[in-house]
């Protein structure tokens, strides 16, 4: 491990996709082949799905994403995506919806202080255990096989 802040990054990566692979088939099973539209898009702030999508496309690309549509929405967007479809598809997975909602926000604030703030900007231990507990609880509650690696960190 090269440092905290790496090391944090790293299982962000693991956490976003694991939330992807859990997140889209509900959506699926709720709105069908309109699960991206009506169950993403319609709760986020206007075109942001069309910037990434923008930022993928430009010759200079560097980032290492891929292009498909469960790909498309990242950390930031999932509180939204989970509030606004609380009642249909998690308030029984995830019981609390405050709490969620706090987990979600803890993580996308880790997140941007990792990707944004990073030479100014190292985590201490305790974000990274808190990070490491959130994903692990939020993930467990979607039946993940991934949230036991996350209590095992």
């Amino acid at each position: 491990m090269s440092d905290i802040n790496t090391y944090a990054n790293d299982r962000l990566l693991e956490f976003i996709d694991a939330m992807h692979n859990e997140i889209k088939p509900l959506l699926e099973e709720r709105f069908g082949d309109q699960w991206l539209a009506l169950g993403v898009e319609r709760h986020l702030p206007n075109d942001s799905l069309d910037r990434v999508r923008r930022m993928l496309s430009e010759p200079m690309n560097v980032i290492d994403m891929g292009k498909s549509d469960d790909e498309l929405y990242g950390v930031e967007h999932l509180e939204r995506i989970v509030v606004q479809n609380w009642k249909a598809i998690f308030q029984s997975r995830f019981n609390d919806r405050h709490k969620t909602s706090i987990y979600l926000r803890e993580i996308t604030e880790l997140r941007h202080n990792v990707s944004h703030r990073r030479p100014h900007h190292m985590l201490r231990r305790r974000d990274l255990m808190r990070f490491l507990h959130n994903a692990q609880l939020l993930l467990q509650a979607l039946q993940s096989p991934l949230a036991g690696e996350f209590e095992g960190l």
